[in-house]
């Protein structure tokens, strides 16, 4: 079946952290390059936890080892594990950086829920994690439709409450997103699939909380945007495990007061296969066929005009073959003859330059290379400071393994984990 890895960056407000943790930043590590997108979680303090749950077979964690770095423990589903982030023999003065500090593979299709404890007053930091999804029958495509902010599925309430030009809106995919700093204001997608995620930025004046509901139940645990470093393109939420027919999944910016932050939608993703009844069309997604190895997903859009524009430049081409390829017969049996007068000189041709025109949907590329490309984190400029300008309101009056890589092999099949689509831990309220 199609299956794939998703890969999210430690700023991800899908991730939660205990109070103890800090972004790292190139003031307190002159080393913070060596991190995946410049940037991680990190913390000094024995007891700190990072936890999340997802729906899959397997997970990875991965930052550095140094020799600073302490023990810390995993629990998976209530299994413990212990391991420790002293870099291996043989390694760099500096440490061992994207190192795998756990992973764990062939779990039994279904959600899962792990907890990283740092176990002693020493450094532990955390630069990214993935798990492994797969979703459909054997020897069927991967559906992957990326749906725009601006698209007809979202829906905005109160529509007065919500801009189209949030701050910073250039960093956004295609250019575009929408925003509140309403409290209880809300952003809803409608859809139908197997799995979900919705992406937006994180950063300085983002949501301190926020929470989302799926066919009008509640998730039963809040989200932070709230982050020191502005990054746009991070996991909002994910949902998985859905079940078959329409769905309708919300985000709403909670609390009382305007000091809540930003609320900014980007984008959402939507993974199923045609035997789940996923569609396809050239506006709405891309259909992949899968390979023996685990899939890693980019959301970088391919935007139409490059798959039309390929499509005229290889039909030219071809043309272009057959028309010299007669003129050339035609001259070799003398029906051509070439003239010695003057050739014309003709002016370079030109043309009126377009600009490109995002579509509210986009086909998602897919790189077959490479694990370490992030789902919905393509690389930004670190230099980005966090949101400026008045607040929207004003606005809108305009068994574990250490040390060693997450399997890539075909992912074994194991019986789909019954409804509901959360674990026990994130039931419905």
């Amino acid at each position: 079946m199609p299956s794939y890895t998703a890969l999210f960056e430690d700023s991800s407000p899908f991730l939660r952290y205990s109070a103890g943790w800090e972004t790292g930043t190139a003031t307190v590590d002159r080393l913070v390059h060596l991190y995946s997108e410049g940037s991680f979680m990190v913390t000094e303090r024995q007891g700190e936890t990072l936890d999340f749950s997802f729906y899959g077979t397997g997970f990875g964690i991965y930052g550095a080892k140094r020799l600073n770095h302490g023990r810390f423990s995993i629990n998976v589903d209530g299994t413990p594990y212990e391991e420790t982030g002293i870099p291996p023999l043989g390694s760099p003065p500096t440490g061992s950086f994207n190192s795998t500090l756990f992973s764990l593979s062939g779990l039994r299709k279904g959600f899962h829920e792990v907890i990283l404890t740092n176990l002693e007053p020493r450094f532990r930091d955390i630069d990214y994690v993935s798990w492994e999804a797969s979703i459909g029958l054997d020897d069927e495509p991967l559906i992957v439709n990326t749906v725009q902010d601006s698209h007809p599925a979202w829906t905005y309430e109160p529509s007065d409450a919500w801009t189209d030009r949030p701050p910073t809106v250039g960093r956004f995919a295609a250019g575009t997103g929408h925003a509140t700093s309403l409290p209880e204001a809300t952003a809803s997608l409608s859809f139908q699939v197997h799995a979900i995620a919705i992406y937006g930025p994180a950063g300085p004046d983002c949501a301190s909380s926020y929470r989302v509901d799926i066919d009008s139940r509640p998730v039963n645990r809040t989200f932070n945007a709230l982050k020191p470093i502005y990054r746009p393109r991070q996991l909002l939420f994910y949902g998985a495990n859905l079940g078959p027919g329409a769905h309708v999944v919300s985000l709403s910016l909670s609390g009382g007061s305007q000091s809540q932050g930003i609320l900014a939608i980007d984008y959402a993703e939507v993974y199923t296969t045609p035997s789940l009844n996923g569609s396809f069309s050239p506006l709405q997604g891309s259909i992949v066929r899968t390979s023996p190895c685990t899939q890693s997903l980019s959301s970088t859009p391919v935007p139409l005009g490059m798959v039309v524009g390929v499509s005229l430049v290889s039909g030219l081409a071809a043309s272009t073959i057959v028309i010299l390829g007669y003129l050339i017969l035609l001259y070799k049996r003398g029906n051509i003859h070439v003239s010695s007068m003057s050739v014309m000189k003709v002016a370079p041709y030109s043309s009126s330059s377009t600009s490109a025109n995002a579509e509210s949907t986009h086909a998602v590329a897919v790189d077959m290379k490479t694990r370490q490309r992030h789902v919905g984190m393509p690389s930004v400029d670190r230099s980005v400071p966090g949101w400026c300008g008045p607040p929207i309101a004003e606005m809108r009056g305009e068994a574990g393994t250490s040390g060693k890589s997450a399997q890539v092999g075909p992912t074994q099949q194991h019986p789909e984990g019954p409804p509901p689509a959360y674990p026990a831990s994130l039931q419905w309220a």
